[in-house]
């Protein structure tokens, strides 16, 4: 999913949330005993209220119970990779390419060592498939400087033309 289909989708969603705020307003609107102030301003004025405090329990939702959760999985990085990522310089990892359950919206713990202690927990929020010659300045990871560096890295290391980039941000540092 790219960055214009999910401002997209956060617009439209917002949208949805005001509007179904107003509906449950104007319902209150046949209280009249209640609601003196009219309809137009009690749509307005109440809609907006109704809308925050939606708004606000979503958003507290969507942050602080995800990182209650259990994380799916380990994602495991270099010492110099878990450096970027603990001060916010890498939000993108290359992998390869394998089966398996990664998906978008999951908690990782990452860490140097299967045997130590997570240093830092993520959430995955975009996996792409790449074929090597098609990857371009903008999927690649922050810790290269351009393409050439990272195509003859990733076949040296990897020796495969097939790889996925791994999208991500940092939830919480444990360390």
């Amino acid at each position: 999913m790219n960055v214009n289909s999910r401002k997209l989708k956060r617009v439209v969603s917002n949208i949805i949330l005001f509007m179904v705020s107003v509906i449950l307003v104007i319902g209150f609107y046949w209280h009249e005993t209640f609601y003196q102030l009219g309809l137009l301003p009690l749509v307005i004025v109440g809609g907006l209220a109704t809308y925050i405090v939606l708004k606000v329990i979503t958003w507290s939702a969507n942050e602080f119970m995800t990182i209650s959760t259990h994380p799916e999985g380990t994602l495991l990085v270099s010492e110099e990779e878990a450096k970027g990522i603990i001060a916010g310089s890498i939000t993108r990892l290359a992998r390869p390419l394998r089966k398996g359950r990664m998906r978008a919206g999951t908690l990782y713990d990452v860490r140097t060592n299967m045997f130590q202690d997570p240093i830092v927990r993520v959430v995955i929020t975009d996996i792409r498939r790449f074929r090597l010659e098609k990857l371009r300045e903008g999927d690649l990871p922050e810790n290269f400087k351009d393409a050439q560096e990272f195509r003859e890295y990733w076949k040296k290391k990897h020796g495969t033309d097939v790889l996925r980039i791994i999208s991500f941000r940092t939830l919480k540092r444990i360390i």
